[in-house]
């Protein structure tokens, strides 16, 4: 998920695929790419991942959401880099 974060970060993840049942409670840094895990109970803690596709898209980015089953991995992201 950090190599995601970084990617995202720095412009260069083209397709993000979420799991649609899947929510990342924690931090996402877009200056570092940094993501800080948390409890959703924790003040300023949102969904990681949907804190990734919202700038993953304000980068020109495609977010793709995905039925668990047919997820290609099992923490619930995965994500095609420009270069």
């Amino acid at each position: 998920m950090s190599e995601i974060g970084k990617a995202a970060a720095s412009g260069r993840v083209s397709t993000l695929l979420l799991d649609a049942d899947r929510v990342v409670p924690g931090r996402f840094d877009a200056q570092s790419g940094a993501i800080e895990f948390a409890r959703l109970e924790e003040p300023g803690v949102d969904d990681v991942l949907d804190d990734l596709s919202e700038h993953i898209v304000k980068t020109g980015g495609e977010v793709v959401i995905v039925p668990p089953e047919r997820m290609p991995s099992d923490t619930g992201l995965a994500a095609l880099f420009r270069f």
